[in-house]
């Protein structure tokens, strides 16, 4: 009997604890139910802190931002080179004489407008060719 009741105090008296385990103040949350945590004062102050949650602070927000701008960041990049590398086909194109320096203007100009060239019904049998 004595097995069974001792496991179960320690349980409830750890409780705030073992919510808290995710929170990102979990140390001082432990610390408080360890020390406290008798006086049942300190023990529901830490249970209500363990479920709490957690404002982030500016630091925090910061963080978050500069995450957000890193992968805005790298996508833009990735645009920029499938760009430079669509200019750089049409480009080659033209030197061969396959494109007209009209139709090679006509389709640069797409591509910094932001169209992919390759989705545009009158340009399709210029890119035909590329891929043949």
């Amino acid at each position: 009997m004595e097995f069974i009741i001792a496991p179960l105090i320690a349980v409830i008296y750890f409780l705030p604890a073992i919510v808290g385990r995710k929170h990102k103040n979990v140390t001082s949350i432990a610390l408080l139910n360890l020390f406290l945590g008798w006086t049942v004062i300190g023990w529901i102050v830490a249970l209500i802190w363990a479920v709490s949650v957690p404002n982030t602070t500016g630091l925090e927000q910061n963080e978050q931002l500069l995450k957000e701008q890193r992968r805005t960041n790298d996508l833009l990049s990735k645009l920029a080179n499938s760009k430079s590398e669509e200019l750089k086909v049409i480009q080659q194109m033209r030197m061969n004489g396959t494109l007209s320096e009209d139709e090679y203007e006509k389709l640069r100009s797409r591509i910094f407008d932001g169209l992919n060239p390759k989705s545009v019904e009158s340009e399709k049998s210029v890119f035909n060719i590329i891929n043949n």
